[in-house]
């Protein structure tokens, strides 16, 4: 999440919503190894990640943020926030618009309090973060210009092909090293070892075709549908091969390892990333038809 949040601020130099202090706030990163939480989820059931109760009214200097993120990563070793805001439109007639808010960790009015109750993925450190009358400076509000509930703009298209790509390569990572250790172990047929093999190289293979598009040229739609689609078929894959390597390595090494039950529950956590297979499946075949994709 740290490298989603500074990947964005890095696409951010090179748009329209660009500042000039970006570089500043990027070198600034480098030089003092600071780490960068994701603060746009807000555990609403139905709600899009971009759907932001959050609240910045603006004041003499900047905004005051209000509202709550839940899960957010890297709550407690954070060094800077990047939240996602409802902001008031600029053009004045009483609707909202998305904002990055840019907020220190030692902020007056920043709370954190337990979310994460499941025992696996808790080094994510993804627990809940209140904000009350936290100010933030006008330079440190980013407005990309887009209306909430409306369609992306070029640097949230970027944003969420990062974001689609780094979760997709961080779970096939973890359900690689299961595999691995099936496969090391010897037991099963030939065939069910390979099926392993051929399994996480399909799923690698699928994350590293959208890389080198990202790679190749500008980000724009297209991308983000076919990094959309990677992600929905690597997560039936990992699903599948952690199945079958657990079945490999059999019930004694199942019941002596707990590193094996918890690979199994972290092969499922890709599906509970946003946007989910439901929310996209419409925007998905709309788009085969050539309209945009609309990400929620």
């Amino acid at each position: 999440m740290h490298n989603f949040s500074v990947a964005s601020l890095v696409a951010l130099v090179d748009s329209e919503d660009a500042s000039g202090l970006e570089w500043m706030l990027i070198e600034s990163i480098a030089r003092e190894r600071l780490l960068v939480a994701s603060g746009f989820a807000e555990g609403r059931t139905g709600a899009g990640i971009l759907d932001s109760s959050v609240t910045a009214v603006p004041v003499e200097g900047g905004f005051l943020v209000n509202g709550v993120k839940k899960p957010c990563s890297l709550t407690h070793s954070m060094d800077l926030l990047t939240a996602g805001v409802a902001l008031p439109a600029a053009d004045g007639q009483g609707g909202t618009e998305l904002g990055v808010a840019l907020v220190p960790a030692g902020s007056p009015g920043i709370t954190r309090k337990p979310f994460w109750g499941a025992p696996f993925l808790a080094g994510a450190e993804s627990d809940e973060i209140r904000l009350e009358d936290v100010h933030v400076p006008q330079e440190l509000m980013l407005r990309p210009q887009v209306e909430l509930g409306s369609g992306l703009d070029t640097l949230q298209t970027v944003g969420f092909v990062w974001f689609e790509l780094l979760v997709t390569s961080a779970y096939t990572g973890a359900v690689a090293r299961l595999a691995e250790v099936a496969v090391a172990g010897g037991r099963g047929s030939a065939t069910d070892r390979a099926a392993l093999v051929t399994g996480m190289e399909a799923a690698a293979g699928l994350a590293e075709n959208v890389a080198r598009q990202v790679d190749a040229g500008p980000v724009g739609n297209d991308e983000l549908a076919a990094s959309l689609t990677a992600r929905y078929a690597v997560q039936d894959l990992l699903v599948d091969v952690a199945d079958r390597a657990a079945e490999v390595l059999g019930g004694l090494a199942f019941a002596g390892s707990p590193d094996i039950g918890s690979l199994l529950a972290v092969s499922r956590a890709l599906a509970f990333h946003p946007p989910s297979r439901t929310a996209s499946a419409q925007a998905l075949l709309d788009h085969c038809d050539g309209a945009p994709l609309r990400v929620r």
